[in-house]
């Protein structure tokens, strides 16, 4: 295993809860990334198998990918749902359509936590309870 940067370890103890797991007694540094790699900061090159953990994966460096987000960026990082945003319905009508679900309806969300919540007032609301 490469040695990390002096004191980063250390740092990150100080700033970071203990329950935050690294699973290494010498962690990696990563600051780069390609494609299904990511590098660490002595340029070691690694399979990324935690890639799609806690995010979604879309790889690293994706020219597509960069390009979209740049492309956004520069239009509208974030807004409310309350508005109609042309890539959202653009991006509906293609989940829709490839579900193959009569009448299907896609309801966006960033977190498994919303998912979980929208899942149970769904639910709820089938069964007509509270």
């Amino acid at each position: 295993m490469t040695s990390l940067p002096s004191g980063l370890l250390e740092r990150h103890r100080q700033v970071m809860p203990s329950w935050l797991a690294l699973y290494y007694d010498e962690p990696l540094e990563l600051v780069d990334g390609e494609g299904r790699h990511v590098r660490d900061a002595n340029g070691t090159s690694y399979l990324d198998f935690f890639g799609g953990i806690l995010t979604t994966s879309t790889g690293y460096n994706v020219p597509e990918v960069v390009d979209a987000i740049r492309e956004q960026a520069g239009k509208l990082l974030h807004t409310s749902t309350l508005y109609l945003i042309r890539p959202m319905i653009e991006l509906a009508e293609r989940i829709v359509e490839l579900s193959t679900i009569p009448d299907a309806k896609v309801f966006f969300v960033n977190s498994g936590t919303e998912a979980v919540e929208t899942a149970l007032m769904l639910s709820c609301s089938v069964r007509a309870s509270n």
